[in-house]
């Protein structure tokens, strides 16, 4: 962090492109006291999925390949990430990025845990009509075999019928 006269101050370091080494990690203050107005991000997955991510060259570096977004690209998307510095040169905080990565992520999440839940019942549903299915299904197969003994015990009474004399030769079975 710059400071200018006690007070933060911007540090523009290579605004056409390079690289910035640290040796550590970079942190952004955070504390919740020196905050004011805080609300839920009306950004997320919908706003992820509007941008677009490329890979480019700087025209100072040519050869060697960057990603991130293109800044007027971004700026409809995601305006508080883009800034315009006093020569007019945008810029983005690609840390500003992570919040909206991590509500797509937790919409995603909860759309998966719904999704997982209606599946569970779906699931349910199925193993129940599996079971009704084949409980018709023994029951079709009993009343086939059952059948198939009343066709044999009429193929034997027609066999009886048959060969008994005459006596008998008003009994008319149904042939079916």
């Amino acid at each position: 962090m710059a400071r200018k006269y006690g007070a933060t101050a911007p540090l523009n370091l290579q605004r056409s492109g390079g690289d910035v080494k640290v040796g550590g990690v970079v942190v952004h203050s955070s504390d919740r006291r020196l905050k004011d107005h805080i609300q839920a991000l009306p950004y997320g997955l919908a706003e992820l999925l509007a941008l677009r991510p490329v890979s480019y060259e700087y025209l100072s570096q040519p050869g060697v390949t960057s990603l991130g977004f293109i800044a007027q690209e971004l700026q409809p998307v995601l305006p508080e990430l883009v800034v315009t510095g006093d020569d007019g040169m945008l810029s983005v905080n690609y840390a500003g990025v992570t919040p909206v990565v991590v509500v797509a992520v937790q919409q995603l999440a909860r759309e998966n845990q719904s999704l997982a839940l209606a599946n569970g019942g779906l699931s349910r549903e199925v193993a129940t009509l599996r079971s009704s299915v084949d409980a018709q299904q023994a029951s079709i197969d009993a009343q086939q075999a059952e059948m198939q003994e009343l066709r044999t015990a009429v193929a034997e009474l027609r066999a009886l019928v048959q060969s008994t004399p005459s006596a008998n030769a008003k009994v008319v079975l149904p042939r079916h």
